[in-house]
């Protein structure tokens, strides 16, 4: 179990060495008083998680991926499905985003960014077992539809998707135990997508090599970010982060040092 709270461990330790360089907008950790969360307490508080979709439970359990806690998707159904718009995080335009994923279904989550309206947005889909891949979409498109699943939507192998690739994770384990990082890099309309395994990380909060995704958009700017999923039961989202301009790179050379030789250091510990 040790090796598995190293991501939230380094992802902790980094958003408080690194948030004063006013780069981390947004970050939980979903522990209670945690001195990490930004950009206060307040956004590890359930009712500060607000479904569009009314149908929708979440809450706030042990996560056996990570040993600490984490946010819990306790419905299933496609009828569940839709956005979790992140507590205040209102006007992102350039940046980076990033959540850590596990699961005990065969579903998505995913990632609303620079979200205007309802209908007015992208939406991000980290695939699992079902839906074996990487999804950039426009919620103008009718994609990520409260209420709906990708294949409802045509936004799966229909056409209405913009792109779709392979995750190229190969098997995933249904237990809440495979811990999968997914990043967001968005810079004006060049929009990058990481989605790797944490196992395989050696800084999860560092450089994770060529993004899977890849696209240009100029549609949206800017606007609301929230987390997604499409019939994802019972299975956690944790360490849900948010930069500005600049995003991890900008961060202070000293903090990412830090940062990295720390992980090395409880790396090597939990051996």
């Amino acid at each position: 179990m040790a090796k598995w709270r190293l991501p939230s461990i380094l992802i902790a330790l980094s958003v408080l060495t690194i948030s004063a360089s006013a780069q981390i907008v947004f970050f939980a950790d979903f522990e209670d008083n945690s001195s990490a969360a930004v950009p206060g307490p307040e956004v590890n508080e359930i009712a500060a998680w607000v479904p569009d979709n009314a149908g929708q439970i979440w809450d706030i359990q042990d996560h056996p991926g990570t040993g600490n806690k984490g946010l819990f998707n306790t419905i299933e159904g496609c009828g569940t499905s839709g956005n979790t718009p992140l507590p205040g995080v209102t006007n992102f335009s350039d940046g980076v985003i990033q959540l850590l994923m596990s699961t005990t279904d065969d579903d998505s989550f995913g990632v609303v960014l620079r979200q205007s309206s309802e209908s007015a947005g992208y939406v991000i889909t980290f695939g699992t077992i079902e839906t074996p891949a990487i999804i950039f979409a426009r919620l103008d498109d009718g994609c990520g539809a409260t209420g709906s699943c990708n294949d409802q939507t045509s936004c799966e192998n229909g056409g209405n998707e913009l792109l779709q690739v392979d995750h190229g994770l190969g098997p995933i384990a249904q237990d809440n135990t495979q811990v999968l990082l997914g990043r967001i890099e968005a810079v004006g309309s060049s929009i990058k997508v990481w989605y790797v395994d944490v196992a395989n990380v050696a800084d999860p909060m560092g450089d994770l090599g060529a993004p899977t995704l890849e696209i240009t958009d100029g549609t949206h700017s800017s606007g609301a970010v929230g987390v997604w999923h499409e019939s994802q039961q019972l299975s956690f989202v944790d360490d849900v982060l948010v930069t500005g301009p600049g995003g991890l790179n900008s961060t202070a050379v000293d903090a990412q040092g830090k940062a990295t030789t720390y992980w090395a250091t409880v790396k090597t510990a939990a051996r």
